[in-house]
């Protein structure tokens, strides 16, 4: 019998052919980051009724799904979170602490802080304001893709608001967009090369600009599918609209399931327009959602309003995917969906409940502390302000007067723990240079030393932050179950019984995207794509 000795080297030959053709498919074509503000996935469980099968659930039963992302520093909001995920670092390396920094300017009576990213270098195209990410002071994902791709990767990034839609494009992106509070149409800023002229087009012809006068909300589904909360006293539909003679209606917009139908539009604008996901090299389309209350500061708590968002936002995700299948195939796409590992919530505690509260009023607070100060190094303005937690000291005057900085922060935390609501006080001091601890390290995540306050306070929870004219949130110590959703690009549906960080993120899709991490990234890729099961 004559011997093929060439047909085992032929097998091996396609075998290795075979895997590295698999390979080449598991990278995806499009990279896809959904960020949804507030997103809750106890409340993903909570409302499973009124989700469909085609859009988050589909996303949490086949992809990697983690119900809880962790953050490893207090006081998470929205940019500092998103600048966490996508740069794979903490604020002490990233440097975004808060969407705003102190600023002495007040309205109504309320400390109004300038963006983090306010640049005067660059205009902005149809927006008054000025932006760049010159604040965030590490490359990101997609940052890294950009250089990978020698420029050639196509990156856009769109959100309700500048600091996370600038932030999701990074330094290197062709694009960002978000919705002007002012105007109510998509602006930009000439940091980046691209304001394309189907964005003005639809900012001529669609945006709330103009047809706000002609949208409302209410119910998408019948009131009785709303019934995950006992506690919902108001069993009416809700309605709500946005006339003219209302200075606020585009903000308020922006708090509303309406903004994340815009987001869509604008997605698949930029899918169809830039044919994104089209070539060999991958291109990098950053999304943003909104899934927190209506209007900041309302206090209707267990709300068929968050129930019809979520069923709305669900019907977004689905109608995003369907697309991005019709025009490139899912296959051809990774698609990473996180929270933001917090949640605004405003809710009054009723009086007659007797559970213990407090109110702690920052401007009372200073004025106190600034008296003191005056009283041990004379009549001068010690204390500039309040914000974010932080008090602000008059560092010039400290160093004029040839005053240890050391010394008179020590004095001032001294006083203020001794303020009813006051849980716990460190200063900038000695996070930076002095002794450390467990929770000063984790406050020391949290900051970063160029935008850093003298006197950081963290208040008991229950306590309020309060001014004369205008309350803020209610202090919660709570961890917030924000999801992580990785689907597509050769992951198989894992459910995941471990907490997944925050910084773990960014160096997993660049591994899936076979780049370097970004710079101040020290985290590995999640182990369970790694070695999957």
């Amino acid at each position: 019998m004559k011997r093929y000795k060439w047909i085992p080297t032929l097998i091996a030959l396609l075998t290795i052919a075979q895997m590295q053709a698999q390979q080449q498919a598991n990278v995806p074509r499009l990279v896809v980051v959904i960020t949804v503000d507030q997103l809750r996935s106890d409340y993903l469980q909570h409302f499973g009724r009124v989700l469909g099968t085609k859009g988050l659930k589909r996303l949490m039963q086949e992809g990697i799904y983690s119900p809880r992302i962790e953050f490893e520093f207090p006081n998470v909001e929205k940019s500092s979170a998103i600048a966490t995920l996508f740069t794979g670092s903490n604020p002490k390396s990233h440097g975004i602490v808060f969407s705003t920094l102190y600023s002495d300017k007040r309205e109504l009576g309320l400390p109004v802080g300038r963006s983090i990213l306010q640049d005067s270098a660059y205009m902005g195209n149809y927006t008054e304001d000025s932006y760049s990410p010159k604040a965030l002071l590490a490359s990101t994902v997609s940052d890294e893709l950009a250089i990978a791709s020698r420029m050639q990767s196509r990156i856009y990034s769109i959100a309700p608001d500048p600091e996370t839609a600038i932030i999701g494009a990074g330094h290197a992106g062709n694009g960002a967009f978000w919705l002007d509070d002012k105007t109510g149409v998509w602006a930009s800023t000439t940091y980046f090369n691209d304001m394309p002229y189907f964005i003005e087009s639809y900012n001529q012809e669609s945006s709330f600009a103009k047809k706000a006068d002609n949208l409302s909300w209410s119910p998408l589904q019948p009131i009785a599918a709303y019934d995950a909360f006992p506690y919902t006293l108001d069993e009416f539909p809700f309605q709500y609209t946005f006339p003219q003679n209302d200075k606020d209606r585009f903000a308020k917009l922006k708090s509303t399931p309406l903004v994340n139908t815009e987001i869509t539009n604008i997605a698949k604008l930029l899918i169809d327009q830039y044919e994104l996901g089209t070539k060999k090299i991958p291109d990098y389309l950053n999304i943003n959602y909104y899934a927190g209350k209506y209007l900041p500061g309302y206090s209707k708590e267990y709300s068929l309003e968050i129930q019809d968002l979520y069923a709305r936002l669900d019907l977004e995700i689905e109608e995003l995917l369907y697309h991005i299948d019709k025009k490139i195939g899912l296959q051809n796409a990774l698609i990473c969906l996180t929270g933001t590992g917090y949640n605004s919530s405003d809710g009054e505690i009723p009086e007659s409940s007797r559970v213990l509260k407090g109110e702690f009023y920052p401007d009372r607070c200073v004025a106190l502390l600034n008296m003191y100060l005056m009283i041990l190094y004379g009549q001068e303005p010690w204390v500039t302000g309040y914000h974010n937690q932080q008090i602000f000291l008059n560092r010039p005057l400290i160093e004029e007067k040839k005053l240890s900085l050391e010394e008179f922060q020590k004095k001032a935390a001294e006083f203020v723990i001794q303020f009813s609501g006051v849980q716990d006080v460190t200063t900038s001091n000695l996070l930076f240079q002095g002794n450390t601890n467990d929770q000063r390290n984790h406050f020391r995540e949290g900051m970063h030393k160029s935008v850093v306050g003298d006197i950081q306070i963290e208040l008991e929870p229950g306590w309020s932050i309060s001014y004369e004219k205008a309350k803020n949130n209610c202090i919660r110590h709570n961890a917030v179950l924000a999801p992580f959703i990785l689907w597509g690009a050769g992951t198989h549906p894992q459910t995941l019984n471990r907490p997944v960080q925050a910084v773990e993120i960014a160096p997993t899709l660049t591994y899936i995207l076979r780049i370097r991490p970004p710079n101040a990234c020290e985290e590995t890729p999640l182990r369970e794509f790694i070695y999957p099961n």
